[in-house]
């Protein structure tokens, strides 16, 4: 049986988390020749162990030093300082752990430039798959890292097309060792499951209120989306916005809604360990996303049946919701055209929101644990 050593070290919840663990699932549920393993780098999966442990995954802890979550990561600068501190930390660490265990393959997600370097002054007989997990934001470093350290890796894989055609264009890697890999977000009996429990609300009723769900950040744009429920409310006296998620923001947005009087019509509702019942049960789901690669919870929604209303924002939404085939796509950060697109939906007659629900929902199917164990083998099997 061959190790797989999974790399993804993080110092705020991500969706790539859950892919991680999802992708060890499938592993040890669809193909018993591989055998996966987490690298606990600081003690950050500490909080889904229970999970981790039912699904009989192997957790590797690489350091001891779990005074590294107590360190701030709120903006960019803290954060930025404790991602060096993870690196100098772990650095001789890790390459001890990949000469001594010599796994077969290491697939790194996150904070990939310790691994890349490692990689590149290592000679190791493990082989490397970068994980590219979203559209990269390029600086001078990560460009010429990646260029420098292209032969060490063996496969890159991207979570959609259009990121594998960004990254293409760059002439970082050559074209062969590039490849699609969409994320295992599904596990299609879980939402089935989850979707059906009733919401014990007063402001939720069925089919009279817009869902968003997301991290309390920039990137997730919600003051455009609060912003964008003012100009409606009025008409729609009986449906009432939810954001679910939590967030350096919640502040912020907090005393928007405030200052625009919408208190008791737009509800921060915090972290929600189940989605899937609102997203079955809203009137609509809306992404307002500055950038998704393609967005988890867009995927989640399609699966829940919802009506989806999406910035068409780089880099997924588009190719998932199929240029709009599968729900209504607005311009990115465009106040009015997302107002514009609301009308569109609004008008829209019973049989073409169904033809979006179907749609969506087939276009999901890819993103099962199992759609991603059946191609991660495959590439697996082939760098044998």
């Amino acid at each position: 049986m061959k190790k797989i050593f999974y790399w993804c070290p993080f110092i705020t919840e991500v969706a790539t988390v859950k892919a991680v663990i999802n992708s060890c699932k499938g592993l040890i549920k669809y193909n018993k020749n591989y055998k996966p393993y987490i690298i606990n780098c600081f003690g950050e999966f500490d909080q889904f162990k229970d999970k981790i442990y039912q699904d009989k995954i192997e957790i590797i802890n690489l350091t001891s030093n779990n005074f590294i979550k107590k360190i701030s990561s709120q903006g960019f600068l803290l954060s930025r300082i404790k991602y060096i501190i993870i690196f100098l930390i772990s650095f001789r660490k890790l390459q001890i752990l990949i000469k001594e265990e010599n796994p077969d393959f290491f697939i790194a997600h996150l904070i990939t430039s310790l691994p890349l370097i490692l990689f590149k002054i290592n000679n190791f007989k493990t082989k490397l798959i970068l994980r590219i997990s979203g559209l990269p934001k390029f600086n001078l470093f990560r460009y010429y890292l990646w260029k420098a350290c292209s032969n060490n890796i063996n496969i890159i894989t991207t979570p959609t097309e259009g990121t594998y055609l960004n990254i293409l264009k760059l002439n970082l890697f050559k074209k062969e060792k590039l490849i699609t890999l969409e994320d295992p977000i599904i596990n299609t009996n879980e939402i089935f499951l989850k979707r059906k429990l009733n919401i014990k609300n007063e402001y939720l009723k069925k089919d009279e209120y817009i869902v968003a769900i997301g991290r309390l950040t920039e990137q997730k744009n919600f003051t455009l989306l609060i912003n964008f429920f003012k100009t409606i409310e009025k008409e729609e006296i009986n449906t009432n916005l939810i954001i679910i998620g939590t967030g350096e923001q919640k502040e912020k947005l907090k005393q928007i809604i405030k200052k625009l009087n919408l208190e008791k019509r737009v509800l921060l509702f915090g972290y929600q360990d189940n989605v899937f019942k609102f997203l079955f049960n809203c009137k609509l789901f809306i992404l307002s996303s500055k950038w998704e690669d393609p967005g988890f919870v867009l995927i989640e929604a399609a699966v829940c049946r919802s009506l989806i209303l999406s910035s068409d924002c780089p880099n997924g939404p588009k190719e998932f919701l199929k240029n709009g085939m599968g729900g209504y796509l607005f311009k990115n950060d465009n106040l009015i055209d997302l107002i514009e697109k609301y009308k569109i939906f609004q008008k829209d007659d019973s049989f073409s929101k169904r033809q979006k629900k179907i749609s969506s929902l087939k276009k999901s199917r890819t993103y099962t644990v199992f759609n991603h164990t059946s191609k991660l083998s495959s590439i697996l099997d082939k760098l044998n």
